[in-house]
């Protein structure tokens, strides 16, 4: 069979599995490595998903400890579950802007050059009226948290590019 790239539960298994065959000292060099060659290649920016089995705080602590020059995205990466219930309940939107300003505040020190807030990854929405004014609502809770950094737009429906568009 065609070997393809882990996704969903299995990246997460396997992730979890390497995490704890390395020491802090090779986990440092591995990002160091990585972030090293994304510069090379001409990346300037990467993602650090906010999200217990993606990233979450102790990756981003040490992500932001290492000396790299490459900037950082801070992304929400939720799964379907919790954007359907951003769709549809208005009290969870309130919730999830009270998390933007609380997080975008914690990091609102860091260098706004080099951290940048995505408001959402690939959002399901596929009501681009409601998207839009949810992604206003936590834009102006990010701006709240973090009134220097640059904010990620993205369009409904997985981030298409007419969704995008729409929004201009």
């Amino acid at each position: 069979a065609a070997e393809r790239p882990l996704a969903g539960d299995a990246h997460h298994m396997v992730r979890a599995v390497a995490r704890d065959l390395l020491t802090p000292a090779q986990l440092d060099a591995a990002r160091l490595a990585a972030l090293q060659a994304a510069a090379a290649s001409g990346i300037v920016a990467v993602h650090e998903c906010a999200g217990p089995e993606i990233g979450g705080l102790d990756d981003w602590l040490q992500l932001r400890a290492l000396d790299h020059g490459v900037a950082v995205v801070i992304d929400i990466h939720p799964e379907s579950s919790f954007k359907t219930k951003l769709a549809n309940e208005d009290d969870f939107v309130e919730q999830f802007a009270d998390y933007w300003r609380s997080l975008a505040h914690h990091y609102s020190t860091l260098d706004p050059n080099r951290v940048f807030f995505e408001i959402l990854n690939e959002p399901e929405l596929r009501d681009r009226y409601r998207w839009s004014g949810i992604q206003m609502k936590l834009a102006s809770a990010i701006r709240e948290g973090a009134p220097q950094h640059t904010i990620i737009a993205a369009g409904a429906r997985y981030s298409d590019d007419d969704e995008l568009l729409f929004l201009d």
